[in-house]
C-alpha cells in the first residue's frame, strides 16, 4: 500500500515502502532516531540508543541498518571525527555543511551553499562533471573557545607572576 498523504512523509512505513525497503522494527526504530537526533551521531552512538529501548539489536544489525539507509538515499554519512569514526545523519533533502568543534565534537548543520558559483567555474575550467561535494568546517564551539581563552589567561597570569 503507497500512502499519498503528505502528513506521512515522515513515517517510517511510508518511507520504507518508498525506497523498496523491507520495515522491521529495528529499521523503524533506527530510522526515528537518526530522524530525532539534533546532530550527525556515530554508529556506536546510534547503538546505545537503540539498546535503551530493544535490548535485542546488536552493533552488526546497526550497521547493516545504516548500510542499508545509505544505499537507499535515507540517511547520508556527515563527516568523519578525528577518531576515524563515521558520523551519519537523517537525509532531510536539503543542501547542508557541517561546523564540527575540534575538542568536544559538537556538529552544527549551517544550512545554504556558498560553494554553487565556485562548482561551476571548477567543471567550465577543468571539464569536470561535478556531482556533489561535502563541507565540514572545524574549530571551536562558542563553550569550548571560552573555555581555552580561561585556559590561555590563567597560563599568562601565572608566566607574568
Amino acid at each position: 500500500m503507497i500512502y499519498h498523504d503528505e502528513h506521512q512523509q515522515d513515517d517510517p512505513e511510508y518511507v520504507f515502502i518508498n525506497a523498496d525497503l523491507r520495515i522491521t522494527k529495528h529499521r523503524r526504530l533506527a530510522y526515528i532516531l537518526l530522524k530525532n537526533a539534533s546532530e550527525p551521531i556515530t554508529a556506536d552512538s546510534l547503538f546505545l540508543l537503540m539498546k535503551e529501548q530493544d535490548s535485542a539489536v546488536s552493533l552488526s544489525t546497526v550497521y547493516r541498518i545504516i548500510d542499508a539507509f545509505l544505499d537507499k538515499g535515507l540517511a547520508e554519512r556527515a563527516s568523519l571525527m578525528d577518531e576515524g569514526k563515521a558520523l551519519y545523519e537523517s537525509s532531510n533533502g536539503s543542501h547542508h555543511h557541517h561546523l564540527r568543534c575540534l575538542i568536544c565534537n559538537h556538529t552544527m548543520v549551517v544550512e545554504g551553499c556558498p560553494l554553487e558559483e565556485y562548482e561551476k567555474k571548477l567543471e567550465n575550467k577543468t571539464h569536470f562533471r561535478v556531482t556533489g561535494h561535502r563541507l565540514e568546517l572545524t574549530g571551536y564551539c562558542a563553550e569550548c573557545a571560552v573555555k581555552m581563552d580561561q585556559v590561555t589567561a590563567r597560563k599568562t597570569e601565572t608566566l607574568q607572576s
